[in-house]
């Protein structure tokens, strides 16, 4: 048996499913309803999502807490999150469209990390906080359309924005360091095009990738000394 630690989450978009699979590949669980999304009113003729509704509709983004329970933003053509324990049960889910506190409009990310849920609301510029059970705890504005968050041991949180830019936060909200702007897209190294993925090594390196015309991987190294 793998602990949930020791194995890989993804979501697959296309299938409508969460997947837990062993470092060999082998899928040791699976949640969802596969190739059934739920019904949230969008449609390709009316592409809006009207009301939330249960697991999946498109999901983007999975994340484990330190428990071994796990965490789905159900985003492209859903507003929830989705918690669910470590053997695949759903506990609970929370989130309607709008803009408001609670609601979300293209959650695109998820994060837990001492205790709080960090949820990357892209469509509307900003992150929401809330409490494990979903409480809504607080909101950060500013960014430019969120997609990936990571935090890592130090606490330190990275955020990819999808409109060229990259933010470094403490995970109380306070901006460390931003790099690139929305207002200077470029594909020059150390500038960006589409941030969509981040990730922070052991050292403190991390590594941007870029979607649409973007498309690459930028690593960028953490000053030493």
């Amino acid at each position: 048996m793998h602990a949930p630690w020791r194995c890989l989450l993804l979501v697959d978009r296309g299938a409508q499913v969460t997947l837990r699979c062993a470092p060999d590949g082998r899928t040791l669980l699976e949640v969802g309803n596969r190739d059934k999304p739920s019904d949230t009113g969008y449609t390709e003729e009316n592409p809006t999502v009207l009301r939330a509704a249960g697991p999946f509709n498109v999901p983007t983004d999975v994340a484990m807490s330190a428990s071994g329970d796990f965490y789905v933003s159900d985003g492209y053509r859903n507003a929830r999150v989705h918690k669910f324990s470590a053997d695949g049960r759903l506990l609970l889910s929370w989130g309607e469209p709008g803009t408001g506190p609670g609601q979300f409009n293209l959650p695109h990310s998820v994060w837990e990390a001492k205790g709080r849920v960090y949820v990357a609301d892209r469509q509307n510029d900003r992150i929401q906080v809330f409490t494990p059970e979903g409480q809504f705890l607080d909101m950060w504005t500013g960014f430019a359309r969120p997609t990936k968050i990571f935090v890592d041991e130090n606490d330190i949180m990275y955020l990819a924005e999808l409109s060229g830019r990259v933010s470094i936060l403490g995970i109380d909200g306070r901006i460390l360091l931003q790099i690139g702007s929305p207002d200077d897209r470029d594909r020059v190294p150390g500038k960006f095009i589409s941030p969509h993925g981040i990730w922070a090594d052991s050292h403190g390196d991390f590594y941007v990738t870029e979607t649409t015309t973007g498309q690459r991987v930028q690593k960028f190294a953490r000053k030493r000394g």
